[in-house]
């Protein structure tokens, strides 16, 4: 029995050390109630929002394709920082059907990084016609979002910050993001530990089949 009891202590001391598991999940998802409209040619259409936390990493940006047949226009995605406005990452999603789609966005890949407790806007430069836009309705934020600023903002013209905003909820730009600190594969410090309780174990074993 006390055998037992110790090799179980072992394990969950190792085990409590693991670290969660890292997870891909929109920026913004699982709309209802939407409704799709054209917009302004040449104007960055886009979303406020605040970090969680926990630094993001953001793998994929994407814009909306309303209809799931592809995009009109390529598209630039952007994500600037509000407190001094600086671009922080973007990406050009390529017309037609090749980014990637995930429910109703396409995506092409990007890499950078959000601070957490920060706040952060979102946008995509549309073209005329344009490839359509979400507004009114509601949708789910990732796990590392602690908000979302009702609304949207949008630029003057250009691919610039979108200094401007107003009351109408629309979202043309979406991202995939990673809460930052996650893993999948234990870090050298689990490892031991892992090891140390099976040490404990065998150790304990030994001792009883010496007596």
């Amino acid at each position: 029995m006390k055998l037992v009891r110790l090799s179980v202590f072992c394990a969950l001391a190792a085990l409590t050390t693991l670290p969660q598991v890292a997870h891909a999940d929109l920026l913004f998802s699982t709309y209802t109630g939407e409704s799709v409209t054209s917009n302004n040619a040449n104007q960055v259409l886009g979303t406020e929002f605040l970090v969680g936390a926990s630094n993001l990493l953001v793998t994929d940006l994407g814009v909306y394709d309303a209809n799931l047949d592809g995009l009109v226009f390529s598209h630039q995605v952007g994500i600037w920082r509000v407190s001094d406005q600086a671009l922080v990452g973007s990406a050009t999603v390529p017309s037609g059907t090749a980014g990637t789609l995930t429910e109703k966005w396409r995506f092409t890949t990007a890499s950078f990084t959000l601070s957490a407790n920060t706040t952060y806007r979102i946008g995509a430069l549309e073209s005329t016609p344009a490839d359509g836009n979400p507004f009114s309705g509601t949708f789910s934020l990732s796990g590392g979002v602690a908000s979302v600023t009702s609304g949207s903002v949008f630029s003057g013209s250009g691919f610039v910050f979108p200094s401007n905003s107003n009351g109408v909820a629309r979202v043309f730009a979406n991202a995939i993001v990673t809460v930052a600190g996650g893993g999948s594969a234990p870090e050298p410090g689990t490892l031991a530990l892992l090891a140390l309780g099976g040490a404990c174990a065998f150790a304990r074993r030994r001792r009883c089949i010496a007596r």
